[in-house]
């Protein structure tokens, strides 16, 4: 299967992988695009975790 830099960025976060294990050379376009991978998915899984601990909240609440 052929991933784009963004997709294996992003794939590299939900590994747990530090963005310094990005193998795109620093400065290149893929290095970039890698970078912006895993930061769209960090800021991605952030939001569904707040999301969903607002809704156990909201959830025990009304029980």
């Amino acid at each position: 299967m052929n991933t784009t830099p963004f997709t294996q960025g992003g794939q590299a976060f939900l590994n747990e992988a530090p963005t310094a294990s990005c193998q795109f050379p620093d400065g290149s376009t893929m290095h970039r695009e890698w970078m912006d991978g895993w930061a769209q998915r960090q800021v991605s899984e952030r939001a569904h975790r707040s999301r969903s601990m607002d809704a156990t909240n909201v959830q025990m609440t009304q029980e």
